[in-house]
């Protein structure tokens, strides 16, 4: 069995809402605390939301590496597309709780029409 296919057995209802222009909100089970830097300051903040934007072509560089390491390919794809809270990296996504993972990348690979996440059945 895939990571895909494990992603297509996630539930996500109760965790995800739609927001604009084709975001989408995902409320985290265990919230995290990141330290940011705002003004020359660094802060901690404590994220209990993630907000997806819709991928772009350019996105899709980042799926091309999955396929030397899934995760970390699947991490750097969830991590471009965040934009809320501000500055979220491949890294800082690593301390999220597992459940709450596999939920972003449900959220994220969500985007694709159903059979055309890359495999497009040309040979």
């Amino acid at each position: 069995m895939s990571m895909m296919d494990d992603l297509d057995e996630i539930d996500i209802a109760e965790f995800v809402e739609d927001g604009e222009r084709g975001n989408k909100i995902l409320t985290l089970e265990y919230p995290i605390s990141v330290t940011v830097k705002s003004g020359g300051q660094t802060e901690t903040e404590n994220v209990h939301h993630l907000e997806f934007r819709r991928p772009k072509g350019k996105d899709m560089d980042a799926i091309e590496q999955m396929s030397g390491n899934a995760m970390r390919g699947a991490r750097g794809f969830v991590a471009g597309l965040v934009v809320v809270p501000e500055g979220m990296t491949a890294h800082k996504l690593g301390d999220l709780d597992a459940a709450d993972m596999m939920r972003a990348m449900k959220v994220c690979f969500g985007f694709f029409p159903k059979g055309r996440s890359g495999n497009t059945g040309a040979s």
